[in-house]
């Protein structure tokens, strides 16, 4: 899962790059595809930038909730075998 959240932030990086597209000819159609490149990926709701965001936040909640799982279990594990010490 931490592997998985770095090549999303990765991923997030390179998207930022997609804002500086050089569009080559300087006509008209290719400066407005290139401005429209920047807005899909660096927009607002619903831009390449907010869906990879939304994900690293989602994938982060995860990883803390497990990492939450694992602590409980382990102090409930450690818990149980001391109990299962002092009993005599």
């Amino acid at each position: 899962m931490e592997a998985a959240l770095e090549e999303l932030r990765r991923i997030r990086q390179d998207a930022a790059l997609l804002t500086q597209v050089d569009p080559g000819a300087r006509d008209e159609v290719s400066l407005d595809a290139a401005r429209a490149l920047g807005l899909k990926a660096q927009g607002d709701a619903g831009s390449f930038a907010d869906a990879l965001d939304a994900g690293i936040d989602e994938v982060g909640r995860m990883i803390e909730d497990l990492r939450a799982g694992f602590d409980a279990y382990r102090q409930s594990d450690s818990n149980a075998g001391r109990e299962l010490r002092s009993t005599p």
